[in-house]
């Protein structure tokens, strides 16, 4: 008899409805969780150069970074 393992997707669909859910909501926190940690590593990155936070995402949107001016 030959042995194999299944893989991930296999794996995943032979889990029950209630199963399921919770692995989609590990997934979906681990996701939420790199995002914070890339948009962290962005912000200490940033924090080195001399304009301020607004002008540097501005800039890489395309965006004029000038702000409004005084009235």
């Amino acid at each position: 008899m030959k042995a194999s393992t299944p893989t991930e997707q296999q794996f995943y669909d032979r889990l029950s409805p209630e199963l399921k859910k919770q692995v989609d909501a590990q997934r979906q926190a681990a996701s939420r969780k790199a995002a914070y940690a890339q948009q962290l590593e962005l912000a200490k990155q940033s924090e080195s150069a001399e304009a301020p936070q607004w002008a540097a995402q501005a800039a890489q949107k395309g965006r004029d970074s000038t702000p409004p001016p005084k009235q």
